[in-house]
């Protein structure tokens, strides 16, 4: 899946910032939860995982400030933080060997990261973020619940390893005091099915690797969909220990 997952990224670079509007908002959301629960104006050292072309990125440096801020992602998109102060690295993040590399002499203040790690381990993963955490460190991340895509689960019977808030709460709880955890519900409408699946294409989605479409899909998903499409976005914010 990683081989598909970072090839689709790629290939949709150039067309995600028209496509990705859940995506920015949460942004956005996750953005202002910071603003209004940490009342901080300076992290200095900030880690983002999975940052893709560094919209999130740029956001946050635009209201904070900070003395090294290091951007993870398993696609090439230094081109995207040439002329910045980020520090961009070509990076799996789930090496986390590779990671705490980066943090033998420092840890990190702030780790955020938005709509990318739904691709990964979550629990495994989540469980080793302590340790290049400094103490009252600020976890904010931004990824997707069950109900994410829920046309294409129950159409196709296919979807990625989702997690429910409790489960978020289970994980984290040892380690980090949890401030907020939340979910929504968003829902985009199409004109038409192909629409749908164009929508998926250009945001970089690797789903459609798996699914046939045929002209009975597409009828079947605007008879029972009405051309709509299910986005569960999930918001965390915790303090390191």
């Amino acid at each position: 899946m990683k081989e598909r997952l970072l090839k689709t990224f790629k290939n949709s670079h150039k067309t995600y910032t028209q496509n990705a509007f859940i995506q920015q908002k949460m942004q956005d959301i996750l953005l202002e939860k910071l603003k209004y629960y940490t009342n901080i104006s300076y992290f200095p050292e900030i880690l983002e995982l999975g940052c893709g072309i560094g919209l999130f990125s740029h956001k946050i440096t635009q209201h904070f400030s900070f003395k090294h801020f290091i951007a993870l992602d398993i696609v090439d998109f230094s081109e995207y933080f040439n002329q910045t102060p980020l520090e961009f690295h070509l990076v799996d993040i789930e090496d986390f060997t590779k990671i705490k590399n980066f943090y033998q002499d420092t840890k990190n203040d702030l780790i955020i990261s938005n709509a990318a790690l739904q691709w990964i381990n979550q629990e495994s993963f989540l469980q080793q973020l302590p340790s290049i955490a400094n103490k009252n460190c600020y976890l904010l991340i931004g990824v997707f619940g069950e109900k994410n895509f829920l046309e294409f689960q129950e159409l196709f019977g296919i979807g990625l390893n989702y997690l429910n808030p409790q489960k978020y709460q289970k994980i984290l709880e040892k380690d980090w005091n949890i401030l907020e955890i939340s979910q929504s519900l968003e829902t985009l409408a199409f004109k038409n099915p192909l629409e749908v699946f164009r929508h998926i294409k250009n945001t970089g989605t690797n789903a459609l690797n798996s699914i046939q479409i045929t002209k009975q899909c597409l009828r079947d998903y605007t008879l029972k969909f009405d051309n709509k499409l299910t986005y569960a976005p999930l918001y965390i914010l915790a303090q390191k220990k």
